[in-house]
């Protein structure tokens, strides 16, 4: 009990990125607990595997250049601890991959799980989020932006499938209203990436006209307004799906706000650089609009390392193009400009994206039931002359 205290202490202190806890310091020694909980039978080896585990992933978030080696080097460790324990726990491991957006992991561990589950719906729940973490871990791999432009579609047909089956998990008991559609907007927006991507090529392939220095539309432009409504219309789709969770945890809730964060800089970012609708002395939108809220997130203890990076990433995308912005603005559109707008798209698609933990969660419901009687009340009424005095002059 002691030592399942002690550990739990350690998650939440990492949690909170806190700089006493060292990667380097705690791996041997936890994964020698975890042997030694598992060699004396305790009561508490479960726990303290799924905790340890935990911890092993929060304390490498921050450091996302070596992500596929850590999770390279944790496989081994995982596959052991699933093949020695139930499979509800390999499931909480995958859930806690998952969550800190080890999805590779994840992968791994859900896909031997998917058989070994007692009904059809969660056959389909089992394979909806295994199709999730395989789509999120095709992002991760590419190693430069053609790569990734290869990879997008791939990812995104993985996740339709994913999100199909997850509507096909739902039922009268659990509704998965919240996982489709928390997937769906992922998909919207790594379509919305992927659009940015083919509009930024277009002007290789279709460049603007001679004319449209004289004010004519080029193809290009309608093009690039095309991708501002779309990252919008995200940005809006996270907003209605934040104010329906009256329920939901603050980490679920921040999380929400950084993915519309994200859209809507990518929207301005656009504006700014291509389309140059931000007047060149105004102060630039996407970094002032964001500031009160960046300093609102990053106080909140409750917000994950993962949510912390992404939020970084924007903040470090808007300064960089904020430097350039007088440049950009002052000459016309061209390959500078594409390519700029085509690593901050680059950036913020290849931040490992974590599922909340709402994602995991059964909403709590409450049922009242109302007893209602219809209550007959009989009204006299005066009696016109020539009225028998009967039943017609009875008003119900």
């Amino acid at each position: 009990d002691i030592c399942l205290f002690v550990i739990r202490c350690l998650s939440v202190l990492s949690g909170i990125n806190c700089e006493g806890v060292r990667k380097s310091l705690l791996v041997p020694d936890l994964t020698k607990i975890v042997e030694t909980a598992q060699k004396t039978e305790t009561d508490n080896a479960n726990e303290i595997v799924v905790t340890v585990a935990a911890l092993l992933l929060r304390i490498n978030q921050s450091e996302h250049k070596s992500h596929e080696k850590f999770t390279a080097s944790l496989q081994p460790w995982f596959d052991s601890q699933v093949a020695c324990v139930s499979g509800w726990v390999a499931y909480r491991l995958a859930r806690e991959a998952a969550q800190q957006g080890y999805h590779e992991l994840a992968f791994g561990i859900l896909s031997k799980l998917t058989n070994m589950v007692s009904s059809v719906r969660l056959v389909y729940w089992m394979r909806g989020i295994t199709k999730v973490c395989s789509a999120e871990s095709m992002l991760l791999k590419p190693t430069s932006l053609e790569s990734l432009k290869k990879v997008l579609p791939d990812s995104i047909a993985a996740l339709y499938e994913g999100v199909t089956e997850i509507k096909a998990s739902s039922s009268s008991v659990k509704s998965m209203d919240f996982q489709s559609r928390y997937c769906g907007l992922r998909t919207d927006l790594l379509e919305a990436h992927d659009q940015l991507f083919a509009s930024c090529t277009s002007l290789f392939t279709c460049p603007p006209p001679a004319l449209a220095a004289a004010g004519e539309k080029s193809h290009f432009s309608s093009e690039m307004e095309s991708c501002v409504e779309i990252f919008q219309g995200v940005a809006s789709g996270y907003q209605a799906l934040y104010e329906s969770l009256f329920d939901a945890d603050s980490t679920t809730l921040n999380n929400i706000l950084v993915l519309q964060h994200s859209c809507l800089l990518m929207a301005q970012l656009i504006e700014s650089v291509v389309l140059k609708e931000v007047p060149l002395m105004s102060p630039t939108p996407f970094v002032v609009s964001f500031a009160g809220f960046e300093e609102r997130v990053e106080e909140s203890p409750s917000v994950p390392q993962l949510d912390n990076m992404l939020l970084k990433r924007c903040h470090a995308v808007a300064k960089k193009i904020k430097s350039e912005l007088p440049v950009l603005q002052s000459s016309s559109v061209g390959s500078k400009h594409v390519k700029l707008l085509s690593q901050a798209s680059r950036s913020l698609v290849q931040v490992p994206f974590c599922l909340p933990p709402y994602f995991f969660q059964s909403p709590q419901s409450t049922q009242i039931m109302v007893r209602s009687e219809l209550l007959l009340v009989v009204c006299w009424d005066s009696v016109s002359p020539g009225c028998c005095g009967g039943s017609c002059c009875l008003l119900f």
